[in-house]
């Protein structure tokens, strides 16, 4: 798989860490998953736009705290925290 496109996550993450979302296929071509199920990295065209939210943004820099656990039920929840991971 080729991976120019993508960002990377400051950690893998798995499945698993979201429980009751299930990864829609069509969502799945643009993350790099390892067998295991870990989630490295996320198609920068789905989150890029997110940088800029100011919840995201406000976390990312330290401003605010978040909870440990986002309650992740669509998949723009999902993205949210593809952004917030992401490594740039």
């Amino acid at each position: 798989m080729d991976d120019t496109g993508f960002v990377y996550l400051n950690y893998p993450l798995h499945a698993n860490h979201f429980p009751g979302f299930e990864i829609p296929e069509d969502l799945k071509k643009d993350l790099l998953i390892t067998l295991d199920g870990g989630i490295h990295a996320v198609r920068e065209s789905l989150v890029k736009h997110l940088f800029d939210v100011p919840e995201i943004r406000d976390f990312r820099v330290g401003y605010s705290k978040g909870s440990k656990r986002i309650d992740v039920k669509t998949v723009e929840d999902f993205l949210k925290v593809m952004a917030i991971m992401a490594e740039l």
